[in-house]
């Protein structure tokens, strides 16, 4: 007899003699769940993450969050929580701050995480010291102090720079043992071997706006022999082309905002309708109705 069979037959001896018996419940697995969800797909390239505890999680001053591009493993972006977000005391300097009459200069371009370093003067302004965290915004490239990770009861939420994901990859995040820790020591990060992943969307919104019908074509009565005339107003970005069809067919050379029938005839009489189409959809006007009397 093994020793686990003895000990099995040794419990069901005493519960057998009225002999009550400690009961174990182990405990429910105490998880950390995700957004985006591991391996999770079509997940917008300027999403947070965000980390749900089952209880308050710490923040550390040490350690460090990586994201990789998991197709040749290069490192996208960091998070060092050694660097403390931005500066807690006033500026001694004050009112005798130099200033310049023309502090920026706005010159063309996009400038992001992905193409400049943050704190670049983007005038004659010193540089902003990398001693605190930053992030260029919209362009400006003395960029921002921020918290890369914000902690609201359970939720820790990670602030990765912006601009840095892109459409279309597949990206790793690793995060060092101490960046988050919870009171029984059950989390220690994500590493390479237990990394979370996901996929973001294969391609961004499409530029431009769909059509959009302002003004539809109204029903129109003619004698035989007289001219019908419909007019429709269509908007799109980029300009969409027009179409007019008769009963669903569309009318060969009818591509103008207003159509005009010269000597309309009864065979003329039926439901008219226009279509814009641009690279980002189309919209059909109402049906408009041609009597012939």
């Amino acid at each position: 007899m093994t020793r686990d069979q003895w000990l099995f037959a040794a419990a069901m001896f005493l519960v057998a003699a009225g002999a009550v018996l400690p009961v174990t419940i182990p405990a429910a697995p105490r998880t950390v769940m995700r957004f985006p969800a591991h391996q999770a797909r079509d997940v917008n390239p300027d999403t947070h993450l965000v980390l749900t505890f089952p209880s308050a999680p710490a923040l550390g001053k040490t350690g460090k969050i990586r994201i990789f591009d998991t197709k040749d493993n290069r490192l996208v972006d960091m998070l060092d929580l050694s660097i403390p977000p931005g500066p807690t005391t006033p500026d001694t300097q004050g009112a005798t701050a130099p200033y310049t009459p023309v502090p920026y200069e706005y010159v063309p371009g996009r400038f992001t995480n992905a193409n400049t370093v943050p704190g670049t003067p983007s005038g004659v302004a010193a540089r902003t010291p990398a001693t605190y965290q930053l992030t260029i915004i919209g362009g400006f490239t003395d960029a921002f102090h921020f918290y890369p990770v914000i902690i609201r009861g359970n939720v820790a939420t990670i602030y990765p720079h912006h601009n840095l994901l892109e459409y279309g990859r597949t990206y790793r995040v690793e995060i060092d043992p101490g960046v988050l820790t919870l009171a029984d020591g059950s989390f220690t990060g994500f590493g390479a071997k237990d990394a979370w992943t996901f996929s973001t969307k294969a391609s961004g919104p499409r530029a431009g706006l769909a059509p959009l019908i302002l003004s539809h074509p109204t029903a129109v009565t003619v004698a035989a022999g007289e001219t019908a005339t419909f007019s429709v107003t269509a908007a799109g970005i980029p300009r969409p082309a027009l179409q007019w069809f008769k009963n669903g067919a569309a009318l060969t050379g009818a591509t103008m905002a207003t159509l005009k029938l010269e000597r309309a005839r009864a065979g003329d009489a039926g439901s008219y309708t226009m279509t814009a189409t641009n690279s980002s959809g189309s919209a059909t006007s109402r049906p408009a109705a041609l009597s012939v009397r």
